[in-house]
């Protein structure tokens, strides 16, 4: 993945420190960071490692809900699997989709997961198919 694409996709949203979403989803204590990290591995989100460290999509975190990651996301990241690495993923959200009718997913993610959950399925069906 070349440079320019990753630079884009990390000026196309809000992007967090596992210490910076902690804060705002107020964990406090020594290993604040261990819980963004969790969700990660349990796969209600995914982050960027970006020199050194990984950065958690800000579009991807409910703020109604203390800043934990939207319900919505979880079943989109299964369906990918391992089929897309992480900064692919990301392109892909922030990528604009034909799917969607030209509009990116991470601008709808929040209000119509499961449209965003029908695109991830047609991308993984090219991707396999394709």
């Amino acid at each position: 993945m070349n440079a320019e694409a990753r630079t884009d996709v990390l000026m196309s949203a809000e992007w967090l420190t596992a210490a910076q979403l902690s804060e705002l989803a107020g964990f406090s204590g020594q290993n604040a960071s261990a819980q963004p990290n969790k969700w990660k591995r349990d796969g209600k989100i995914f982050a960027v490692r970006q020199q050194g460290n990984d950065y958690y999509p800000g579009y991807a975190l409910d703020a109604d809900a203390r800043y934990r990651p939207l319900k919505g996301l979880a079943p989109i990241l299964k369906r990918f699997g391992n089929d897309l690495e992480d900064w692919d993923i990301a392109i892909w959200f922030a990528s604009v989709n034909s799917f969607l009718g030209g509009v990116r997913p991470m601008d709808i993610l929040k209000s119509d997961p499961d449209r965003v959950l029908a695109a991830a399925q047609d991308e993984i069906d090219g991707v396999l198919h394709g």
